[in-house]
């Protein structure tokens, strides 16, 4: 061969190894051009054609066995990640519709326009009874969670979420629906939004481990409320209430129908209330010893356990689902009303429970196993909302169990 055939077949050399990787003699393609030129010239151009060829398929069968011996050095290709959700949510995607605005009219009674509003909206509602109030004064367009809030203050009650009940009572702290939010985005993490509409309006907010998205969102005085349900609503999430703490977690998925009915009565005493819900659902109720107070249900498709879980919220004593179909409902409330402060982000339930404590000096025993992960934006939230918030985002449940080292009944989660 001559100077410039060799230079051909050393690069074709250098080529065919590092494609090859090791395996391949380091003078396949000389070899190759070497046995051309011996074949006579009206073979040669036929030969070069069946030579590459052959050095083609010997390549390919070379370089599969080398990947082989090379084992953990071989990377397959892997398929591209599947791009998180992305939420946009704008002021027209958030407004209310005519709807969803009332007018109050002045000297109108509070308890009545609460009641309306819920039933035209379609949202199920707690109240205690002997509440009473007035507008103090027109009022046009209201959305209605601020509407809700603002007869609520009328009647001295405030207003919280439980499961997919507004509950109104002297005790429960409010919701603020009426500070409005004002936000743009560009595409952030959705625990950055949560976080940024929890320090804006002071909601409390808990997300659960696997909730993932980003938000893109361009606000100005809106309803923090519907958009962080808009924002859900797009990522595969549901929002769900625990009092004055929102939770923000996967839509889950369907299981067994649970019976849900219609309830409506105005004032009626509890112990008589609880036996109707009771009698309704088919349920078992386990009664202890309950103030002799009044409360107020209207809701539609909604459950047994909602319905007992929101009155108890609403009289300020225990409430315990012990089975699908089996509640108890009554004595002293244990759960602690201490205002709480944490913020953490995509930490276990364990260490969730010791910041707790920290902030508190409360201790709140948790599972040994407990590894799920959430993240939290809480200020002055009361302790034991927020205490279920986590469980429910975790997928557990609060109870309450004697503690040994108190020597009384204290929450647990489990």
């Amino acid at each position: 061969m001559n100077a410039t055939t060799m230079a051909e077949a050393r690069r074709l050399d250098s080529f065919i190894g590092e494609v090859a990787g090791e395996g391949v003699p380091h003078d396949l393609a000389d070899r190759v051009l070497l046995r051309v030129r011996a074949l006579p010239p009206r073979r040669r151009r036929p030969g070069r054609l069946a030579a590459a060829l052959v050095m083609l398929g010997g390549v390919a069968v070379v370089a599969s066995v080398s990947a082989l011996r090379r084992g953990a050095d071989f990377v397959p290709t892997q398929e591209p990640a599947t791009p998180e959700r992305l939420a946009t949510v704008t002021n027209a995607g958030v407004r209310p519709g005519p709807d969803q605005r009332f007018d109050l009219a002045k000297d109108s009674d509070a308890v009545t326009e609460i009641l309306r509003i819920a039933r035209q909206v379609g949202s199920p509602i707690v109240l205690t009874g002997g509440l009473t109030g007035k507008v103090a004064q027109d009022a046009k367009g209201l959305p209605w969670r601020t509407a809700v809030a603002e007869l609520a203050a009328r009647i001295g009650a405030g207003v919280g979420e439980y499961g997919p009940i507004l509950v109104l009572a002297p005790r429960v702290k409010t919701l603020p629906y009426e500070t409005p939010l004002t936000l743009v985005t560009k595409d952030v993490d959705v625990r950055a939004f949560a976080k940024t509409v929890a320090a804006r309006t002071g909601v409390a907010i808990v997300l659960a481990g696997d909730v993932h998205g980003r938000v893109r969102c361009d606000l100005n005085q809106a309803s923090w409320r519907d958009a962080l349900g808009e924002v859900a609503r797009q990522l595969g999430c549901v929002v769900e209430g625990c009092g004055a703490v929102l939770v923000l977690r996967r839509a889950p998925v369907a299981a067994a129908p649970t019976l849900r009915t219609h309830f409506e009565f105005v004032d009626l005493g509890l112990a008589e209330a609880v036996a109707t819900i009771a009698k309704i659902t088919s349920a078992n109720v386990v009664v202890e010893r309950m103030a002799d107070v009044k409360v107020s249900v209207q809701g539609d498709e909604v459950s047994c356990g909602a319905v007992l879980a929101a009155i108890a919220a609403a009289v300020d004593t225990n409430f315990m689902g012990e089975a699908p179909n089996l509640f108890r409902l009554g004595g002293g409330n244990i759960a602690p009303k201490t205002a709480t402060d944490v913020t953490a982000e995509d930490v276990d339930l364990r260490t969730f429970a010791e910041l707790v404590r920290t902030a508190t000096q409360i201790n709140v025993p948790v599972p040994s196993d407990a590894k799920e992960r959430l993240t939290v934006f809480a200020i002055a939230a009361p302790l034991a909302d927020l205490l279920r918030a986590a469980a429910l985002a975790t997928g557990r449940r609060v109870v309450d169990e004697f503690d040994a080292a108190l020597g009384r009944a204290a929450l647990h989660v489990k």
